[in-house]
């Protein structure tokens, strides 16, 4: 009883509303930050205020601190991916499987799954 309490409590911090909203202004905030730093520190190594021994190519060019945010935005995909799948794999089992069906039906799930899959691949 403990650990599906634990679990619950855990789903609530991670994968709530008010969790993925907060997550998305820190993430915006994260990867606008990172692009302002990046290209503070390819100014910096332009105008020789500091000096690195052989420099990458990341440091060099300010196109590449273009890619530093979406890094970030990488993150923040993903989760959102596992803030989305829960949700989306009940949408899918109810159309399969309906909602009036006895509760060890919705065992079969994942074969009907793999069988709808199976059809939109030779379709």
């Amino acid at each position: 009883m403990e650990l599906s309490k634990l679990s619950e409590n855990l789903y609530q911090k991670l994968l709530s509303n008010k969790t993925k909203e907060k997550s998305e202004k820190v993430i915006l905030w994260i990867a606008l930050g990172s692009f302002i730093i990046h290209l503070t520190i390819i100014g910096l190594i332009y105008f020789d205020i500091i000096s690195i021994n052989e420099p990458s190519n990341l440091l060099k060019n300010p196109i590449a601190a273009i890619y530093t945010p979406f890094s970030f935005i990488l993150v923040y995909e993903v989760y959102l991916l596992i803030y989305f799948l829960p949700k989306f794999l009940q949408v899918v089992q109810l159309a399969i499987c309906g909602r009036h069906q006895p509760a060890f039906l919705h065992l079969l799930f994942p074969i009907r799954l793999l069988r709808l899959f199976k059809q939109l691949l030779i379709l």
